[in-house]
């Protein structure tokens, strides 16, 4: 079965300076519009420091070998309130986030980097990376301007280029600047954390998974593509498991029904699949397809973090008194 396509990111980011922030790491569910939280803000203005010397930080994607299927996303907005800081700085020249990744006993400190620079890098860097299927359409290129860093879902583990490994149970993130005087406020608080349960080529769909926000919108689109009987089948044969549900030696489903060989169709119809062999196991593995497109689908709107920059000592002038003038 081949399939469709997946998402990007990437910019700059170098030196800098003194301030802190922090975003604890929190799990994710799907989102349709951006996430929204309290604000948390720092410590106060921020005082200025000794630039961090190049070479501090490791970059977060070749030390953590971060892919799409081990990777959640980050991307930043500045918001400049009245101009606090002109010109309105730049993620990676004038602020660098630096992430902190912790599995409780060490932590490692990296600079995330960009997970594709245009829709070709994003198509070749991280829809494709590591996969053999392609998903084409399901998954729209979302533009440039997201970073990799790495997933906290308790399972997933990483492989250290410097040598060691880490099953991080928690990140963190802080922002270094030069900025004097100026207070930083970030949302959300939390680092959103949206890999959850993102699969690794054709493995099985837990009975967890198949209760979680990502299949109810993967079921959704069985649904619209296809009809709700489809649906409540496909529902029953993951439910039961490909080896239960269907004949070990055909892996056709033991007891007939219309709706099996018409979910085949609307399923080839979303997947694009070109096997020739389609088959109960098709199936399981096309869901789990569509799982994963729901995954890195909620990872664009939850990747964003807002970062405000205000002056507090700025001051504004009223306008001088003026005598009210009329016309007519």
């Amino acid at each position: 079965m081949a399939i469709k396509e997946f998402l990007q990111s990437r910019r700059l980011l170098l030196g800098a300076l003194a301030a802190s922030l922090g975003l604890a790491s929190a799990a994710a569910p799907v989102v349709s519009a951006q996430a929204s939280a309290q604000p948390v803000e720092g410590p106060g203005p921020i005082q200025p420091s000794t630039i961090s010397a190049p070479g501090t930080y490791e970059d977060c994607t070749p030390y953590f070998g971060l892919m799409k299927d081990n990777a959640d996303l980050l991307s930043f907005d500045v918001v400049n309130v009245n101009n606090a800081v002109s010109p309105t700085p730049v993620i990676g020249t004038d602020i660098v986030p630096v992430l902190t990744v912790t599995d409780g006993t060490q932590s490692i400190e990296c600079i995330p980097s960009l997970g594709w620079t245009d829709e070709a890098t994003w198509q070749s860097d991280y829809v494709d990376a590591g996969s053999g299927f392609v998903i084409t359409g399901l998954v729209a290129y979302p533009g440039a301007g997201y970073y990799l860093m790495p997933a906290v879902d308790g399972t997933t583990a990483f492989s250290l280029s410097g040598g060691g490994s880490i099953l991080p149970t928690a990140s963190s993130l802080r922002f270094e600047t030069n900025f004097v005087g100026l207070t930083l406020t970030v949302t959300p608080p939390a680092l959103v954390h949206t890999f959850g349960g993102y699969l690794p080529l054709l493995q099985s769909l837990t009975s967890a998974q198949i209760s979680d926000p990502y299949y109810a919108a993967a079921s959704a689109v069985v649904t619209a593509a296809g009809d709700a009987a489809q649906a409540a089948y496909l529902l029953e044969l993951l439910t039961a498991g490909p080896e239960t549900f269907c004949d070990n030696t055909t892996w056709e489903p033991l007891v007939p029904d219309q709706n099996y060989l018409r979910l085949i169709a609307t399923m080839q119809s979303l997947l694009q699949t070109v096997t020739t062999t389609v088959n109960c196991w098709g199936i399981a593995h096309g869901a789990e397809l569509l799982y994963n497109v729901e995954v890195q689908n909620a990872k664009i709107p939850n990747s964003l973090v807002t970062l405000t920059i205000t002056d507090p000592n700025a001051t504004t002038t009223p306008l001088a008194d003026q005598a009210p003038s009329f016309t007519g």
